[in-house]
């Protein structure tokens, strides 16, 4: 049987919350089972980053605090899909 291909969803997020878990939820409601959610941080000032650290839907997450543009971080994020 052929396998599926992968489908990898690019998220950036600075102070987040609540948004990023909507977010989170969407993706993981989707039916597609080959997937992979990789979200790129960048510093924030409130719990986005505790709550990127303890979600099982997500497949890697980046710390991207060095990045001048929004294009550099996605470009980060799309370096690490698979």
């Amino acid at each position: 049987m052929k396998k599926k291909p992968k489908i990898s969803i690019v998220t950036l997020v600075k102070n987040g919350m609540p948004f990023i878990e909507d977010s989170i939820n969407s993706f993981n409601l989707q039916k597609y089972s080959n997937k992979e959610l990789i979200v790129v941080y960048s510093n924030s000032e409130d719990n986005t980053y505790k709550l990127l650290k303890t979600n099982k839907y997500i497949e890697k997450v980046i710390i991207d605090n060095n990045s001048k543009s929004l294009y550099g971080s996605l470009n980060k994020g799309i370096e690490k899909t698979s």
